[in-house]
């Protein structure tokens, strides 16, 4: 048993607190994670994304569906989080399986979108590509795509003295269970 907490229930609670007010508030460190895909001739691609939403098994970030991201997703679904929170000096590291939901399915996140928002995902040359022209020129077709990863393991750590504190959980149909292992 960890001394600086009595439970790992503890741990869990606070995690899917941080990862609820990171949806909604801008300024929470886990709202811009970093996501990790793999390519077979690049290795390791991570890139910082938008936490857009938070269930008790699955993230959700959007993107243009043009983006290697997406490509690397259909070769191969394992992704992983890594969030970090400075001032707590909180790491956690999700692993999961991420599934690029279709046209239809992605529409549903479309709504209450700012118009403006939208425009990240209406660029007419594919993003990565490179830029012909000294702005970045925009078209009224929609490239969004949301995708959902779900999430299999935690990895939670605790920097802190006199001892640091880790958790390992794993998540089986929104059932999260941990314990704790060796920093």
């Amino acid at each position: 048993m960890n001394p600086n907490r009595s439970t790992v229930d503890e741990v869990i609670q606070e995690i899917r607190g941080s990862l609820t007010r990171a949806v909604v508030d801008s300024k929470h460190s886990f709202r811009y994670p970093v996501v990790s895909t793999f390519d077979n001739e690049l290795g390791v691609q991570s890139r910082t994304v938008v936490l857009r939403k938070f269930t008790s098994d699955s993230l959700i970030i959007f993107t243009d569906r043009r983006t290697p991201k997406c490509e690397q997703i259909h070769a191969d679904s394992r992704v992983q989080f890594l969030f970090y929170d400075p001032r707590h000096r909180v790491q956690l590291r999700v692993s999961g399986l991420a599934q690029i939901l279709d046209e239809a399915a992605s529409q549903v996140y479309l709504s209450g979108m700012d118009e403006r928002a939208t425009k990240d995902y209406r660029t007419v040359a594919i993003p990565g590509s490179p830029l012909h022209k000294e702005v970045v020129e925009y078209e009224e077709e929609l490239y969004f795509a949301a995708i959902t990863t779900q999430m299999t393991t935690i990895d939670y750590v605790k920097l802190q003295r006199p001892q640091h504190v880790r958790c390992k959980i794993s998540i089986n149909k929104g059932k999260w269970e941990g314990s704790w292992v060796v920093p």
